[in-house]
């Protein structure tokens, strides 16, 4: 034994020896646990402090595991949304943002612009005017680029638009009454719509005019202008926030370029700058935080993993978090047990895990295992052979008779112990 396992032990320690022509397999891990088990509640041994065998040590290093991985696991998830809503729902939110200003600026000033452009083409006929404006309503409502709100917003704006223009007949100049009717439809249609609705549809009037409403230069400052702080919100305090500020700019600029190319639908727009090569300048702009190196890893794996659709999957979200934790012999079975015990398990709760593990498993095979330079001073390199410590907290009063010295009857007693759970589990063939 000395030659197999050389490392001193103290007086107050016993060591059992098992030996077998492979000490890990299942009879034997069985034999050990129970044995660990009985030897620490046993009323008939004396001052036993601890039993340390590899399962035991494979417990310990399993509990802490699980109670290091669960939170890592949710936290993964947590940095995963977070860059997912970063890299992909802020340009989203902002195309939609986008949307709907153009929408609102079309409602608000190009439909009275139309309007007026067919009253003067019509001989200043406001019947005929309102005829083609109706047509071209119903064409722009058909095409599908105004949502249920922006649609109703469109049919309510313009019957108050109609009715102001037409009962402003003493204003001469058409540049005035075009004014004049668009100030009294807007404050008209506001005061039926709701606070967030009304100071949406006020700054768009207020921003835009006739001759800016479809440019795109405007279009685009206005929705940056209004959008950034609102999208940037959920950041705040975070380690995105820098990242966040940095992707929006490096954002606008390839939208505003995106304009000098072919006419696109914004949906259309989106999805050519928003590619995963466009996704993964993101991880340049992270190298500069504190946690970049981390971050801009797993924008690596998101530009690969997710798009637009499937941004905010939870599923898929929490998939890739058990893929970045998984690694060595982590299995994915295993890492969702752990998931399934909550962000913070307890103590009790990842020892009931770490036991079920260490019955279903071998020593080989573990999620978890035991440094190689602990394992050889427990098994011998060939598998034949493998110690227990039992640990006393104190040693024998003298080495003569089990019948005097209560420490040496423990010996005794612990050979008993052994020759019983062979007898019922079998096990080694050696101890």
């Amino acid at each position: 034994m000395a030659q197999e396992f050389p490392h001193p032990q103290a007086n107050t320690s016993a060591i059992i020896l098992l030996q077998g022509n492979d000490v890990t397999d299942k009879a034997t891990k069985h034999f050990t646990l129970d044995l660990e088990q009985h030897l620490l509640n046993s009323s008939a041994l004396n001052s036993v402090e601890n039993v340390t065998t590899v399962y035991s040590l494979e417990r310990t290093i399993l509990t802490e595991g699980i109670q290091r991985l669960s939170p890592a696991i949710y936290s993964l998830e947590t940095t995963t949304l977070g860059l997912n809503s970063l890299l992909y729902l802020v340009p989203l939110g902002f195309e939609q943002a986008w949307i709907q200003t153009n929408n609102t600026a079309l409602t608000i000033y190009g439909i009275p612009a139309f309007y007026l452009a067919e009253w003067n083409s019509n001989g200043h006929d406001d019947a005929a005017a309102n005829q083609t404006t109706m047509t071209y309503i119903d064409s722009i409502i058909a095409s599908g680029t105004f949502d249920p709100n922006a649609t109703s917003l469109l049919s309510l704006y313009y019957h108050h638009y109609y009715l102001s223009w037409t009962n402003e007949t003493n204003i001469s100049d058409p540049s005035v009454r075009i004014i004049t009717a668009i100030k009294n439809a807007v404050g008209n249609t506001t005061a039926s719509l709701s606070s967030q609705a009304q100071l949406e549809v006020l700054g768009i009037w207020q921003y835009f005019s006739l001759t800016t409403w479809n440019s795109s230069s405007s279009l685009n400052w206005y929705t940056q202008t209004t959008t950034e702080p609102v999208l940037g919100q959920q950041f705040g305090n975070t380690p995105f926030q820098p990242l966040y500020t940095s992707y929006f700019a490096y954002w606008m600029v390839a939208w505003n370029a995106s304009f000098a190319g072919p006419s696109e639908t914004p949906q259309a727009r989106l999805s050519t700058i928003l590619v995963p090569a466009f996704v993964s300048t993101a991880a340049g702009l992270a190298t500069g935080l504190p946690t970049g190196k981390s971050i801009a890893s797993l924008i690596d794996g998101i530009s690969t993993t997710f798009d637009l659709a499937n941004a905010a999957n939870a599923t898929l979200i929490h998939g890739f978090a058990i893929a970045q934790v998984k690694q060595g012999s982590l299995t994915t079975s295993f890492l969702e047990a752990v998931y399934a015990l909550s962000p913070n398990p307890s103590y009790v709760a990842a020892q009931f895990l770490a036991n079920q593990t260490l019955l279903s498993s071998t020593l080989l095979t573990y999620p978890l295992q035991i440094p190689s330079e602990i394992l050889r001073n427990f098994i011998s390199p060939s598998r034949d052979a493998m110690i227990i410590l039992v640990d006393f907290s104190k040693s024998p009063g003298s080495f003569g008779s089990a019948d005097t010295d209560p420490i040496l009857k423990n010996v005794v007693t612990i050979r008993n112990v052994i020759s019983q759970l062979k007898a019922s589990d079998g096990g080694p063939t050696q101890t």
